[in-house]
């Protein structure tokens, strides 16, 4: 399988959960004979934008971002979208809520099976400001939308994103393909 990585910082991990479960489990993949492409912020990377490198196999592709908290991840999130988009993939892998505010992107255009892993509602977080929590609320929202699986690393995400789900399916007027009832939501245990 061809699988496209959008929501990580970059590889290998200097900080953050995602960067280094994403250094965990990416590698083994391509050992299993997969393709990985993580697109990274050069901002992490210090790399220019679209250079590419390799990091246990997997190619980490450079994007341009902005050195602002939030700024940097929403730039960096919409292009590895819609740089995936145009390309073809089986899977297209997004994580955090942030930035699945795209999952429509690929979801629109392209045949891949669009994945959101959850390690938390990043929206409650004291860190964000209104302006943020809203974004971050509105990628929780296309993620239930778009994603043709999602995620989570805890029961209570478990919970939380079921009682979404039903809510967004009961107030749809229409059901349609791929409806939220649809979603395989897995709770992964992370030790």
């Amino acid at each position: 399988m061809k699988i496209a990585v959008i929501g990580a910082k970059g590889l290998p991990p200097k900080q953050g959960g995602v960067e280094h479960y994403c250094a965990e489990v990416y590698p083994r993949m391509v050992k299993q004979g997969h393709s990985v492409d993580l697109f990274a912020r050069s901002s992490y990377t210090d790399c220019s934008w679209q250079d590419r490198y390799d990091y246990q196999g997997v190619q980490v592709i450079s994007l341009p971002s902005l050195s602002l908290r939030g700024v940097d991840a929403f730039v960096t999130s919409a292009l590895g979208a819609i740089a995936a988009s145009a390309t073809k993939y089986d899977i297209i892998h997004f994580h955090a809520l942030g930035p699945s505010l795209f999952t429509c992107f690929p979801r629109l255009v392209n045949t891949a099976k669009i994945v959101v892993t959850c390690q938390g509602l990043d929206w409650q977080r004291a860190k964000w400001g209104s302006f943020s929590t809203r974004i971050i609320q509105m990628g929780e929202k296309a993620a239930v939308r778009f994603a043709h699986g999602l995620i989570v690393v805890s029961n209570v995400l478990q919970t939380y994103f079921y009682k979404l789900m039903v809510g967004i399916q009961s107030t749809s007027p229409m059901p349609q393909p791929g409806m939220v009832s649809q979603i395989p939501i897995l709770v992964m245990v992370l030790n």
